[in-house]
């Protein structure tokens, strides 16, 4: 049985080993020093006067009850910025596999949300695969990758978690993610124009119309008649919430623009649903976008990476980035699919 307590002083030896022989491999530094500090830290009072951002500083230690062993230690930071850093989560390699990670985070879940916590994150060396793996698993994302960032010779990977959404999807409406038709026109028009003519000159109606004549020429499949196609995000009543245009280049990337929405959730529908529909058509998408931080969050969610950042290609103060989506791997639809239809369907394999 494990049991999870907080640290203490007399821990440190341990401690000190535990951190040296899983950080070494893959970090520069003395981490024996660095375990003398936090468990000083957390025993005096938890307060990091060292830490520029740190609130306060706890650590905890998982037990085999069995011989009173620790097998495992999290530590963890909390910022003024109402975010927690984990620094660092190790287990013992002879009690991987037995929980013992999802039980010491368990401590952490606790905290963000008793404190109200938006968002952990942590660093793991690109190395590091089974603690990479693990976060990932924990619904942690990447933010990035750091090159050469610890030591010369390893590149860290940046994750995080968002626990507070403040509301990201409020109402849960169903959004269908559909081919655009006549009657959207006047729809699309205006939501192009006011979502995207303050971030890219030259965006009027003559620009609208121009892409609507690409949108008659989309059967043609020739990049060279610069043809789109056209994808808009629809509430229930028909309301259009998103709109995304698609380019297909030679050698066969596609380039949407725009792709904008009204709200994050019709965002959030188009960039999920986008990779299914363009499979067929290339291997790569790629957007010229000034995201808002949830977008950010939605593009790294859905596995789209950063390329650019490209200060005042298309608006002079604007600088406008390039996210970019790989779609040489297998992609998952997401279908919504009627209760009605649902119950229908089932109720024929119903035996009495």
């Amino acid at each position: 049985m494990i049991y999870v307590r907080e640290v203490q002083f007399d821990d440190l030896p341990v401690i000190a080993e535990m951190m040296h022989n899983a950080l070494d491999p893959f970090y520069g530094g003395d981490y024996r020093a660095h375990a003398k500090r936090i468990v000083e830290t957390v025993s005096t009072g938890s307060k990091d006067a060292k830490g520029h951002f740190s609130v306060e500083q706890l650590m905890y230690v998982a037990v085999d009850d069995e011989d009173g062993n620790i097998v495992g230690i999290l530590n963890f930071v909390s910022k003024y910025q109402d975010t927690v850093k984990i620094s660092p989560l190790i287990v013992r390699e002879e009690a991987r596999g037995k929980g013992v990670s999802r039980i010491l985070l368990q401590k952490l879940n606790e905290y963000a949300k008793r404190y109200r916590v938006r968002q952990i994150y942590c660093t793991v060396s690109a190395k590091n695969t089974l603690a990479l793996n693990f976060f990932l698993a924990q619904g942690y994302v990447r933010a990035g990758t750091a090159s050469r960032h610890y030591r010369s010779d390893i590149d860290e990977v940046m994750l995080y978690k968002i626990v507070e959404h403040d509301g990201m999807f409020p109402d849960k409406r169903i959004i269908s993610v559909r081919p655009m038709e006549k009657q959207d026109e006047q729809q699309v028009r205006h939501l192009v124009i006011s979502c995207l003519a303050p971030y890219f000159d030259g965006v009027y109606d003559c620009w609208v119309t121009a892409l609507f004549e690409g949108y008659t020429r989309k059967d043609t499949r020739d990049p060279n008649e610069k043809h789109k196609l056209i994808w808009v995000a629809k509430a229930p009543d028909g309301t259009v919430l998103g709109v995304a245009a698609a380019t297909l280049k030679k050698d066969e990337p596609i380039k949407l623009m725009p792709l904008i929405a009204e709200d994050i959730q019709a965002f959030s529908a188009l960039v999920a649903e986008l990779p299914s529909h363009l499979r067929e058509y290339g291997h790569k998408l790629y957007v010229h976008t000034v995201p808002t931080s949830v977008e950010v969050e939605t593009f790294q969610h859905h596995g789209w990476r950063i390329e650019a950042m490209m200060p005042e290609a298309y608006k002079r103060g604007v600088v406008t980035q390039q996210w970019g989506l790989s779609m040489e791997k297998t992609v998952m639809r997401m279908m919504h699919v009627k209760r009605q239809y649902f119950q229908r369907h089932s109720g024929k394999h119903k035996t009495s």
